[in-house]
């Protein structure tokens, strides 16, 4: 199964009880905002997730923590 878009999650705690359904997560924070400016396209699913085509994120706004 590949994943055709990215999941994002708006806080720390859904986006580690989500990662923890799949072993041990790690987390990413993106400058969404900035991305918004810069002309990157977001959608919001029927059920309420935010999403972006899996490959639209480029590494340059991401940020790794610990979850």
């Amino acid at each position: 199964m590949s994943r055709q878009h990215v999941h994002l999650s708006h806080d720390i705690k859904t986006a580690t009880a989500v990662g923890r359904r799949h072993g041990n997560p790690i987390g990413f924070e993106m400058v969404a905002g900035q991305m918004f400016r810069k002309g990157y396209v977001f959608c919001i699913s029927e059920n309420g997730i935010w999403l972006m085509k899996a490959k639209a994120v480029p590494v340059k706004y991401l940020q790794t923590f610990p979850l």
